[in-house]
């Protein structure tokens, strides 16, 4: 009998955007929606930052908070975009604790007026933590965003009957 070294080293394994599934979420025209069902893990990112996007289509979002989070840099990964306050699209670079306590709660507030199909992606860049790979290789929740459909449905007000005067 021979003993066989057998030797395995560790990936950099891409982030997760947990989003909820489809049909996705509603909201009634002009009425804020509060979310606290989307957030972002990665195995191997430890304390280490990740760069998230996040991009809104027929409204804005605004996180629930911004504590850790930096809007502003500019590195091979891409460049902080928005403050964290109605940006249609903004990218921030934080840990996984700052990212998902901003997530939780994070409010998309539709376009004033406008009614139909919304949504949130989130796109996430790991920039390359923890893996072995040498050197780090950066990956990303994926080659296209996840996506949070949203309805902005408009409200069914009732008929107005005008009457010609007399």
């Amino acid at each position: 009998s021979e003993a066989v070294t057998v030797t395995i080293a560790a990936v950099n394994d891409a982030p997760v955007n947990v989003v909820p599934a489809a049909p996705g979420l509603s909201t009634p025209l002009n009425v804020p929606l509060t979310i606290t069902s989307v957030s972002v893990t990665d195995v191997d990112a430890g304390a280490n930052p990740v760069q998230v996007t996040l991009t809104a289509v027929l409204g804005t979002l605004t996180l629930n908070g911004t504590a850790g989070l930096s809007f502003s840099f500019f590195d091979a990964n891409g460049d902080g975009a928005g403050d964290g306050t109605d940006d249609v699209t903004m990218t921030s670079c934080a840990t996984l604790t700052a990212v998902n306590a901003a997530l939780n709660g994070m409010v998309f507030t539709p376009t004033p007026g406008e009614s139909g199909s919304g949504s949130i992606s989130i796109l996430t860049n790991d920039l390359g933590n923890t893996g072995a790979e040498s050197p780090p290789v950066p990956r990303t929740s994926g080659t296209a965003p996840d996506v949070v459909d949203i309805v902005v449905s408009n409200a069914n007000r009732p008929p107005v009957i005008t009457t010609p005067a007399t």
